[in-house]
């Protein structure tokens, strides 16, 4: 036998071993996925009632199998799958047994089709054989949040206590209405309890009641606030500095209240919860003798007059 002979013959047997192992791993997956098919078919025949001890044991030894292959451990994963062959077909035989007596189960979770209100899909025994995505304890056919958990008693909904379309886990203003784009925080008014305060003035043309358009987003805000918080009852009110005639500006800070309330019931607050009340300069929140106290005095105020 020559050098080269004998350098060759390792090889050789290497290469052995690796096809030999190739096969053993094609064949267990092969062996696996049969075996997966079989529990599933038992599974549908009523096999966790019938036989729950062999049945768990060959589901069980059948993830111990497939985490072992994927090891490369080929002789433990060997042994695992002779076990679950071994308890599946004891599970067969007490599946012969008793299946005459066992209600149809579609899904194959343990809960017998007269009793499962999801019988096409696997579920939960405590949930009617329904299932819980979100694991909220609310079973995804009555759950309107189902991707997201909730309270039962919030229909299986995150809470959002403002009503402003944020989740109090992500609303950094959880007791107030707000905006996404403020984090769920009011981005133009602040509501207390018995007003709502606008952080930017609602502006009109000069001695007309036309709403100018930086008041729209303020407005919008609030119609968002009142239409959430559906009980309440505001009263809009108009006020004017002393520049012009007593009577003109009567008329001038009823008719911008009016402008103000037909904004709203634009996007859709409810006209009887709103009313419009023009005070002309009676009620100066500072000096007319100055144009900054004009300024101050001419605004739109909301208090809220019932909740």
């Amino acid at each position: 036998m020559t050098r080269r002979t004998l350098i060759a013959l390792p090889l050789a047997l290497l290469m052995l071993v690796l096809i030999a192992g190739c096969g053993t791993r094609a064949a267990q997956q092969a062996q696996m996925n049969k075996l997966r098919g079989e529990l599933d078919e038992i599974r549908m025949q009523g096999a966790k009632t019938c036989a729950p001890r062999e049945f768990a044991s060959a589901e069980a030894h059948l993830v111990f199998a497939d985490e072992e292959w994927s090891e490369r451990d080929y002789i433990r994963a060997q042994d695992h799958l002779v076990f679950a062959q071994d308890s599946l077909d004891a599970a067969r035989k007490w599946l012969g047994n008793c299946v005459e007596n066992v209600p149809p189960d579609r899904d194959g979770d343990g809960v017998a089709d007269p009793d499962d209100a999801c019988p096409d899909t696997p579920g939960l025994p405590e949930l009617q054989g329904c299932p819980d995505g979100d694991g909220d304890g609310v079973a995804d056919n009555v759950d309107k949040c189902p991707e997201q958990p909730g309270p039962p008693e919030n229909e299986g909904c995150p809470n959002d206590t403002d009503g402003d379309g944020i989740v109090d886990s992500e609303d950094k203003c959880p007791e107030q209405f707000g905006t996404k784009e403020n984090e769920g925080c009011p981005q133009y008014i602040e509501v207390t309890d018995d007003k709502i305060i606008l952080k930017q003035k609602i502006h009109f043309d000069t001695g007309r009641a036309t709403i100018r358009p930086d008041g729209y987003p303020v407005l919008i805000e609030i119609a968002q606030v009142l239409k959430a918080a559906e009980s309440w009852k505001v009263q809009i009110e108009g006020h004017t500095d002393t520049v012009g005639s007593h009577s003109k500006n009567m008329q001038l800070s009823q008719a911008r209240a009016d402008s103000v309330r037909d904004y709203l019931l634009q996007q859709g607050v409810d006209p009887a919860r709103l009313s419009a009340v023009g005070f002309g300069p009676d009620r100066p929140v500072a000096s007319n003798n100055t144009s900054v106290g004009r300024g101050q005095n001419r605004r739109t105020e909301f208090k809220i007059i019932s909740k």
